[in-house]
């Protein structure tokens, strides 16, 4: 009796069993939970296996399916040393007063960056305060002169001019001088970097073959995608052509090119910096990419009149990136659906979803769950320390990559969505399908297989998971995911709660328009220097206010 109530002493907490509980409570307590989770469940037992076409080449090769094919997390990403080494020297020589708070503070000012509110949005809401003030007020104006009836709404406007400004966010143009230059290159860089590494490493094991001639960086800030499109592709990128509207940005990131010292040759050859876009008639580039630069642009209308001109330049691939929150997903969703809508009606510009989606539909995740669709990357920060660290951290994105032509007919593999939840003998997953369906899945290796059980388990959040659904089943909408009857799962989830080389490739000369021309002649690496008048800003400017701190806490997070 006694060994029949003995007590559990740990428990799974995604499958909500308390610690402390008997085997029969603890049964009764997943079948309610069980009954309360709406997902689908795709995977059934017996149902799936992994694809045969990396199960076989895995098994004859002898290779453990914890290596498989769809893991794209990269272990903590680290700063190329000449890269690290010139940061440092760059700080040394031009020394910014106060850069650690200040790095903090620009930090978390980008991530809290929202879009700008649509001018006919602030309209109707205004129109609708100033209805409900004067409903409240029920004031008689027909009874009033002229002079008191002006008085009157100035006092409604400025009441309404109040009410929306600490209601809507209040969105400035961000201005990138010398000394916030300095200050994001501190706090941001080694994340540009590692975002970039993921997303161009991706692209690169799931098509091993594919080697880019060229890449155009719209937003390029301090040139992390070269660094990382170097990193990836090597010699096989002949030319980068980087955009950023601030000059001081552009002098930044040629200096660290240089290795910090003005007069050097870049140590990546064919990178040419700009301050406006080129014509998208004459120009088109192999990839394409633009991270954290859509919350930067003032209007829905002009961030699709770039999106578009952005398309209209790729040949092969479009990689936009933005912060991990809500609202940089907004705008990821937004071009993602913007630009396959497009497609659509132009043949000659068609495209589909590379990465994160397996499919073109409407975000699942958005639609069922109202939560982001975000990924997360694990990186080494700048170290300053003379001795050094081993410290890491972990930042959130939003991204999508848009790949140019129609999509393949082979089955696609589903991505893992959100964190995976490792128990005693089974697995928690969230898997977003090919059908734009989500599901939560309890797999374990006596229902589903060893193989299926070892690839999940090797699996992480962003990763692509290897399965094929026997006999094409795509799995009914199921609104019991822990299993059909909780009593078959007493034996397995009830008990188990106890506890690049780049090949040199042959250069094409490509086609080059007048204004890439004149750029590349204007950019030789030995006429590149720092201007007294940059030198002489960052002396001279970092006592002053920095132009990113706007007293945001007055104003609410709502768009």
């Amino acid at each position: 009796m006694a060994a029949s109530m003995r007590m559990k002493t740990q428990a799974c907490c995604l499958c909500r069993v308390p610690s402390l509980l008997t085997r029969e409570a603890s049964k009764s307590h997943l079948r309610n939970y069980s009954s309360k989770v709406k997902q689908a469940r795709h995977i059934k037992p017996g149902e799936c296996c992994v694809d045969p076409g990396v199960a076989k080449p895995m098994t004859k090769g002898g290779i453990s399916f914890k290596s498989h094919p769809g893991i794209m997390t990269l272990r903590p990403v680290k700063m190329p040393e000449k890269l690290s080494t010139t940061i440092k020297k760059v700080i040394d020589t031009f020394p910014v007063q106060n850069l650690n708070k200040r790095s903090e503070k620009l930090n978390n000012y980008l991530h809290s960056r929202h879009p700008p509110t649509e001018q006919d949005t602030l309209t109707r809401l205004a129109q609708e305060i100033q209805n409900n003030i004067k409903e409240k007020d029920k004031v008689d104006t027909s009874t009033m002169s002229p002079k008191e009836q002006k008085q009157y709404e100035k006092k409604i406007s400025l009441q309404v001019l109040k009410r929306l400004r600490y209601t809507q966010y209040h969105w400035v143009p961000l201005k990138f001088d010398a000394p916030t230059c300095m200050t994001y290159l501190y706090s941001r860089m080694a994340h540009n970097y590692s975002v970039m590494m993921k997303c161009f490493t991706e692209i690169s094991r799931r098509d091993p073959e594919y080697s880019p001639k060229s890449m155009f960086d719209f937003g390029s800030g301090l040139a992390s995608s070269v660094w990382a499109g170097n990193r990836v592709w090597g010699p096989n990128i002949y030319e980068y052509y980087c955009v950023d509207p601030s000059q001081d940005m552009n002098t930044l990131a040629r200096l660290l090119l240089q290795g910090g010292e003005e007069k050097k040759d870049m140590t990546i050859s064919g990178v040419y910096f700009r301050q406006f876009l080129p014509s998208q008639k004459q120009n088109s580039f192999n990839i394409v990419t633009s991270s954290y630069t859509l919350l930067e642009l003032p209007s829905r209308e002009k961030r699709l009149e770039t999106l578009l001109s952005l398309w209209q330049m790729t040949d092969d691939f479009l990689v936009l990136v933005e912060n991990g929150s809500k609202a940089g997903f907004q705008l990821i969703n937004e071009a993602k659906e913007y630009l396959l809508q497009f497609s659509e009606e132009h043949d000659e510009l068609e495209g589909h979803v590379f990465a994160p989606c397996p499919h073109e539909k409407a975000c699942p995740k958005l639609a069922e769950r109202n939560s982001p669709c975000m990924f997360g990357v694990t990186y080494k920060p700048l170290d300053m320390s003379p001795q050094g660290t081993e410290a890491k951290q972990t930042s959130r994105y939003s991204y999508v990559i848009l790949r140019k032509g129609k999509r393949k007919q082979d089955a696609a593999w589903p991505r893992v969505i959100q964190e995976v939840v490792r128990a005693s003998k089974h697995v928690h997953c969230h898997l977003c399908w090919p059908d734009g369906k989500l599901s939560h899945d309890i797999l374990t290796a006596r229902k589903h297989g060893k193989d299926v059980y070892s690839c999940v388990r090797a699996s992480n959040w962003g990763d692509l998971f290897p399965i094929h659904l026997k006999d094409g089943s795509t799995g009914d909408t199921d609104t019991n995911p822990g299993g059909g009857d909780t009593d078959g799962m007493e034996g397995e989830t009830a008990d188990v709660c106890d506890d690049s080389s780049a090949k040199p490739g042959i250069v094409d000369s490509g086609s080059y328009s007048e204004d890439r021309l004149q750029n590349v002649t204007l950019n030789k690496c030995s006429e590149t220097f720092v201007s007294e008048a940059w030198r002489e800003s960052v002396r001279t400017e970092t006592a002053r206010r920095p132009t990113w701190r706007v007293p945001v806490r007055l104003f609410s997070s709502q768009t």
